[in-house]
Order: structure tokens, then sequence, then C-alpha cells
């Protein structure tokens, strides 16, 4: 690509950075929203106290904190119950799943262990607080071919969610769903926006890639891909609070969202056969312009536009905007970074104009929202801050998304990460084709990486 249509890129406002740092100020500034989820904890009573050492988030000031045991039941979403009756699972619990907690805020707390007979495991010596909990239990060949040949994608159990811990013991249970290979699915999200020359980030490098998990050609014409609004995804007080945004969050029948694209095409022009990749970019130029440790996007398969002040790569087809909003304060498209909270979902092709879908307007922004449809999703990924990046002065609304579209997001967001998001391999065929991962928990199927493979699946 010629270097005039890189260097053409980035074209700053004063106005556009005064607003992120609003909406970061704004953020910094909230005070916490917390759902809880189903979880029974035991009453505090006198016992043996640990010395913390020190302060932050191991208990504060040098003094004392009593630790506790957590009791975590894996048990069956009631949806899968007659498929794991066929398995074998008759008792409504999930044994042999693996468990992982990771305390709010301190990465460095992640525990794994494996549930019993009874689908029960225990962590002792604990430090009360929030934990997030995530299982995960994959199908031996064995009995994925006792469920037949019409489930023959289910390939794991996975769910997940949070129990609030406090001493000197908690318990609570997570459901867990059968998971399905799928057919179109998110593969790898590259976020990394590092400082240029000539300001604090550059975003517009950033790429979505999609890979067929099917073992038959996808024809990704006319296909959906949308952010779900972000300003339901965290706890905006006074303006944008949890409550304000718990009915669209919660809503079993589809995604609200204003920020819509849909893949050029008119029904058979852009094949993807099985195992194979491409590329989304938020940009098609080089970004190593800007940042020699960026990416040449430069060949991508298809690329977003924005407002006019958004260079368009003329050799790179064109993901066409539907909704009112292009996913950047910068006008380039949609930014997958890791600055904040993001739910992104691909999906199939929409029966009509976009404005025939249901709508709503938010309260205080009026701005319209629409409702992509629950029955033409494809896939979903959610993500928040890893664990102590803006953890606890950022706070989430519990949950993110329905839990019928993902158990668990991932927590994997970062702001100056040069790594990417992937999706974990679940198996590999004899011919070396890969089978992703697709429990429909993020927090299961999604893992960090220190650099992006775009278009080459482990």
């Amino acid at each position: 690509m010629p270097d005039a249509l890189s260097t053409r890129l980035l074209r700053c406002r004063s106005a556009r950075l005064l607003a992120l740092c609003l909406l970061l100020g704004a953020g910094l500034s909230v005070t916490a929203c917390r759902q809880d989820v189903t979880e029974i904890t035991g009453a505090k009573r006198p016992g043996d106290t640990t010395s913390t050492g020190g302060g932050g988030n191991s208990g504060g000031g040098g003094g004392s904190v009593q630790r506790a045991t957590l009791t975590v039941t894996v048990g069956v979403a009631p949806e899968d119950t007659a498929l794991a009756r066929t398995l074998g699972l008759a008792t409504g619990v999930l044994p042999g799943a693996e468990v992982t907690i990771t305390r709010r805020g301190t990465a460095s707390s992640r525990q794994t262990a494996t549930a019993d007979a009874a689908g029960v495991v225990k962590f002792a010596e604990l430090l009360p607080g929030v934990y997030s909990v995530s299982v995960q239990r994959a199908l031996a060949a064995a009995e994925a071919a006792r469920l037949g040949a019409e489930n023959a994608d289910v390939t794991a159990f996975g769910g997940g969610g949070e129990i609030l811990v406090e001493a000197p013991a908690a318990s609570g249970r997570v459901e867990a769903v059968l998971g399905r290979r799928g057919s179109l699915v998110i593969s790898e999200i590259y976020e990394y926006a590092p400082p240029t020359a000539s300001f604090l980030t550059h975003p517009h490098g950033t790429y979505l890639e999609l890979a067929n998990n099917a073992d038959t050609t996808i024809y990704l014409d006319r296909k959906v891909v949308g952010k779900v609004m972000e300003v339901s995804l965290r706890d905006l007080a006074p303006n944008f609070p949890c409550t304000e945004t718990a009915k669209y969050r919660t809503d079993v029948a589809g995604l609200w969202t204003r920020a819509l694209w849909q893949f050029p095409g008119a029904g058979r022009e852009y094949p993807l056969a099985p195992g194979k990749a491409v590329i989304l970019a938020t940009d098609a130029i080089d970004h190593r312009v800007f940042n020699p440790g960026l990416l040449d996007l430069s060949g991508a398969d298809f690329e977003f536009v924005g407002t006019a002040e958004d260079v368009d790569n003329p050799f790179v087809p064109n993901i066409i905007a539907l909704g009112s909003d292009n996913g950047s304060i910068f006008g380039h498209g949609p930014e997958f970074r890791g600055i904040g909270p993001q739910v992104v979902f691909v999906g199939e092709p929409l029966d009509g104009p976009v404005t025939g879908l249901p709508q709503d307007r938010l309260r205080v922004t009026d701005q319209v929202f629409w409702r992509y449809p629950r029955e033409k999703l494809l896939d979903v990924y959610s993500e928040w801050f890893a664990p102590g990046v803006f953890d606890e002065s950022l706070p989430e609304c519990q949950p993110m998304i329905h839990p019928d579209y993902d158990r668990r997001r991932a927590a994997l967001g970062a702001i100056a990460d040069a790594g990417a998001v992937r999706r974990r391999v679940f198996a590999v065929q004899a011919d070396g084709r890969v089978i992703l991962q697709r429990t429909r928990t993020s927090a299961r199927d999604f893992e960090r990486v220190p650099a992006p493979t775009p278009k080459q699946l482990p």
C-alpha cells in the first residue's frame, strides 16, 4: 500500500480527545452496582486469622483477616438435563468438571480443582471477596457418540458466575450448559492500541477474526457483525446506572445495539471453507507507520468504514454499516480494544432493514437502539478487564448479557498489552484441521496469547 494511504489515517481533533477523557473520567468516578448470583454464604463466627502482611487487595493495613472455605457445586443447566441423562448424568450434577476461581482484582489468586463424584469442589484458605467461577468438562469420544448424530456438534459443558466469599465459609452452585461447535465463530481479537508520536493511543490497528468451525463451506454474504451498546456494560451512575440498563442486558429475546455491520455480497460471493478464517480490520492499512509494534493490515479480507475522515482502502471489500453508530469516537469504525468492556457478536443476515427490528430509546441520551434477534445469533464474545486492570474503579453491571448467550464473560481486557485474545482449541482432526472450543462461556473458551496470529488458527 502507498505510504500516503497510511499517513492520512490519524486526524485527531481536540474535541474528540476531550470526549475520550470525559468518558474515562466518568468511569473512574462511579460507584459499584452489583446484582448477586445465586449463592449461600455461611454466618460469620470467630475463627483463625491470618496476617495479611500488607494492604491493598490482600485485606488491608498489615492487620489480619479471617480466611474462608468455598464449596462449589457444579450442576447441569435445566435445558440440558435430558442430554445429561443420556450421558449417564442423571443426578443433575457434573462430576469431573474443572473448576477455576479468581478473586476480583487479584490475578495471582487463580486456583483450579476438579469436582468429585458429587460435582463438588472445595477451596480452602481464601481471602474474603467476590470470586469469579468458571467450569468446564469436555466430553470423551465415547460420551459424544452416545448423543447420536443429531448432537454430533456437542463438545463440552461450560459455565460460570460470581460468588461472594465471606469467612468462615461460603458455598454456591454454578450450572453448566452443553456447548456446540457452531459454524461461524469469533476466533481471535487483536486489541492492541499503543501510543504514537502524535497521540496517546492508536486504536485503529485492531481486527476481528472469524473462523469456519463447521464441516461445510460457509458463505459470509450479508452476515452480520455487531457490538452490544457499551453504555449498558458498566455502572456510570448517576446518568447510566445498572438499574437503568438492566432490561436491555437481561433480555432473553436478543442483544441491544446501535452498532451493526453487514458483509457485502448477494449470497455466494464470499465463501469460507472449513477451518479457514478471515480478518475484519478496523482500518486495512499498514499501521507500522504509526507504531512499529503494530501490524500491516493492508491485506485484510475486509475493512470497516467510518466517517468521511476514515481512509478507505480500495483493494479491500468494505463491511457495510447498518446501525447509527460506527463504533468509534474517532470515526474509523469499531475498535476491538481492551480499554473497556465489550460484547461482540456475529449472526445471520437480517430479514429486512435494521429499522424493522424492535427498537427503544435509552433515557438521557435519547438514542435509538435495536434488538438483534436471538434466533439469528451464531456466536458471542463478552469481555471485561483482566484482573488488576481498573476492576474496582470501573465497576461492571451484572450480568453483562443474558447467560443464554454467554455464561461467563472473559477477564482478558488490557490497555497496553500487545497480545491478542484467541479462542482455545478443543480438538485436532486427523487431517490436521482444528475444532475450536465453544461452550458459550467466554471465560473458558478464550485465552490471552502474547502475539496475534492473523488467519492462522492454532
